[in-house]
């Protein structure tokens, strides 16, 4: 995908979590292969913490089927960003070109956002 914003890269153990520490708030993605399970955002604290919440218990159901099952061999992609407002237009624009499995919300809506703002 040329134009991917997730850039950076961790598989989902408590370990590689912990060296997200010093990363802001922003968007994040969680990937088996090349299929999007979630997308989430990071707005009100850091993707370090919303990560740890998911690891100890994710709020949606599917999510956590999905950790169960495949646990460190998910991978989750990430992207600080520190405007709010641009996290909900990123999660959202995410949400609509990846299609996640488990997100309860798809955006329907199409949301014209340039491949060089990704």
């Amino acid at each position: 995908m040329p134009c991917d914003p997730f850039r950076n890269q961790i598989s989902f153990r408590l370990r590689e979590i912990e060296r997200l520490r010093d990363v802001g708030c922003g968007i994040y993605g969680f990937w088996f292969g090349k299929n999007c399970i979630y997308v989430g955002k990071a707005d009100l604290q850091a993707i370090y913490s919303r990560l740890v919440q998911h690891y100890k218990g994710t709020h949606n159901r599917i999510l956590r089927l999905w950790i169960e099952a495949k646990g460190p061999r998910l991978r989750v992609s990430y992207k600080a960003i520190s405007n709010s407002a641009d996290i909900d237009v990123m999660e959202r624009v995410c949400i609509q070109r990846f299609k996640p499995l488990a997100n309860v919300i798809q955006y329907h809506v199409e949301v014209d956002v340039p491949d060089e703002c990704l």
